[in-house]
């Protein structure tokens, strides 16, 4: 197995010098030292997970460990784990605790572990809390720390969504930090308008994040103009079942009269009043206290108003 590991690490090593043709002769031997380093700590049993974090996370100012190089690191790091399958979770959660790694490697961590099978929807949201109650400092600091992993170009949109509902519901950033948050999350997306739209999709319809965040990021998608108003209200659908899971066939009926009721009134308002019209149903849901049934009748009332409003 520790021959796999140093094959691809040899790869990412590969990749990273052909990348800086020009290197300072000190640069190349701190990266080769890095890389030393980094291989060592992954084929160690002796060390700890959140150890070979804290070291993956010292490498990441260097070429060697920067974005995407960053992530393969934190997934060989997960594949060096041995053990049973509890045993792995403990150690991924004790890494959520540890207070030396920052917020975006945790995130990182986690997003990592879903890829690997380590962690489903529920677990992820659990290690999403577990990691914002080990921060320390005023809100104004701990906001920053989760603010710097939704900024950062490592994980994607629905790791980042998870996040700022778990931020949400741990009571630590309220409806203002949570759209300054949407703001960065979006921001922080790159590509073509295509790709933007895509990682919406792909974060509106997993089971990661409330629908009352998914709301808010859909106003969020009108406001910044990625995507047609008719690709966001189909995300709209797409984000109430993941959210939503199985209803009976009286809620199934009363989700698809409310996708159509929208659509129908979607035509009679400019971009802007349909933006607020997500947030105004994200502001009566609160997947704290209501039931997925009482959620998808508020939604229905707000959009029943709505269309009184404009008839």
């Amino acid at each position: 197995m520790k021959t796999s590991y140093r094959f691809s690490l040899t790869f990412l090593l590969a990749l990273s010098l052909t990348a800086c043709d020009s290197l300072h002769p000190e640069v190349d031997i701190q990266l080769k030292t890095d890389y030393t380093e980094i291989l060592q700590a992954l084929g160690d049993s002796n060390k700890s997970l959140a150890q070979k974090l804290l070291l993956i996370q010292a490498a990441s100012g260097t070429a060697l460990a920067q974005n995407q190089s960053l992530m393969q690191l934190i997934r060989e790091a997960l594949a060096s784990m041995e053990g049973t399958l509890e045993q792995k979770s403990v150690a991924i959660q004790a890494a959520m605790l540890d207070q030396t790694t920052t917020m975006e490697t945790k995130l990182a961590l986690i997003e990592a572990a879903r890829e690997a099978g380590f962690a489903d929807a529920v677990s992820q949201r659990t290690l999403l809390r577990q990691a914002i109650s080990a921060l320390s400092g005023s809100v104004a600091a701990r906001l920053e720390a989760v603010e710097a992993a939704v900024k950062a170009q490592t994980t994607t949109l629905e790791s980042k969504l998870g996040l700022i509902d778990a931020a949400v519901q741990t009571g630590l950033a309220n409806s203002s930090s949570q759209q300054e948050l949407l703001q960065k999350a979006v921001a922080s997306l790159g590509g073509t308008v295509e790709e933007k739209l895509a990682a919406v999709e792909a974060a509106v319809s997993s089971e990661g994040s409330s629908l009352e965040v998914k709301m808010n990021l859909m106003a969020k998608t009108l406001e910044e103009g990625i995507g047609s108003r008719l690709s966001v209200l189909g995300q709209m659908d797409k984000a109430m079942k993941s959210s939503l899971g199985e209803l009976d066939a009286q809620y199934q009926a009363i989700q698809e009269q409310i996708v159509s009721q929208l659509s129908e009134i979607a035509a009679k308002l400019t971009t802007e009043e349909l933006a607020k019209a997500f947030k105004s149903i994200a502001d009566v849901i609160d997947s704290q206290t209501q039931s997925e049934e009482a959620q998808l009748e508020a939604i229905k009332k707000v959009v029943d108003d709505l269309k009184k409003a404009i008839a």
